[in-house]
């Protein structure tokens, strides 16, 4: 599977991320980032405002189960991310 095939075979899980990461963060963002950072033997999970604000949000259980299987696809195609960010802008 070539780039474009793999990444239009993870649209799902690009679209899944997105949508739970706007439900988790406060109404008064207008944009969020969710890192992922990959260690040896785990995935760091960090919401961010690129706006500044300060609150803090913490992943939910559908952001990291997604972000999970986000992971086992890219390694079943020899594939990994040393850092992934995406954003509900």
């Amino acid at each position: 599977m070539d780039i474009a095939d793999l990444e239009y075979s993870l649209r799902g899980l690009y679209s899944t991320i997105g949508t739970r990461l706007i439900e988790a963060t406060p109404e008064h963002w207008n944009s969020a980032f969710l890192r992922m950072r990959l260690s040896d033997d785990s995935v760091a999970h960090i919401i961010e405002s690129d706006e500044g604000h300060e609150d803090i949000v913490m992943c939910t259980d559908e952001i990291l189960e997604a972000s999970w299987q986000l992971e086992r696809e890219l390694k079943s195609q020899g594939r990994m991310f040393e850092k992934a960010a995406p954003s509900s802008a």
